[in-house]
């Protein structure tokens, strides 16, 4: 039997190895010999906007997938305005990311960088791996 939600699978693998992965950058973050508070509040800002990209890029997916299913739902104009909704959220996470980039290109601490954006590398792939043998465990 499945876990599912709305007929959505289970996404608590990838939320626990993003908290996961936030507090190991917490942590390594402090270790840090120059001004840890100040790398620590980058680490846990580029880490909240790169899961917050992750969400709506799923939520998009997903509402998609559903979108172009052969059923006949009656309510597709609300979902295509609950797509265009996640999809602008994710362009602007991204957009965001891009402006601190430029604007604070050379400030970012080096360790906030690689915590903060490994978030985009080692949640769908650690999550991704969690989730794909908890599904076919259910098999």
């Amino acid at each position: 039997m499945k876990r599912e939600v709305n007929g959505l699978p289970s996404l608590a693998p990838f939320l626990w190895v993003g908290l996961i992965w936030g507090l190991i950058g917490l942590f390594t973050s402090l270790q840090s010999e120059n001004s840890p508070f100040h790398v620590m509040m980058w680490t846990l800002g580029l880490w909240f906007l790169c899961m917050l990209d992750l969400a709506a890029i799923a939520k998009t997916i997903a509402i998609v997938f559903i979108l172009v299913s052969p059923q006949d739902l009656a309510n597709k104009p609300a979902m295509i305005v609950q797509v265009i909704f996640w999809a602008t959220l994710k362009f602007g996470c991204l957009g965001l990311l891009g402006f601190l980039f430029w604007s604070f290109g050379k400030e970012l601490p080096n360790m906030a960088l690689l915590m903060g954006l490994g978030t985009l590398l080692v949640v769908p792939l650690l999550g991704g791996f969690w989730w794909s043998h908890k599904e076919l465990s259910y098999a």
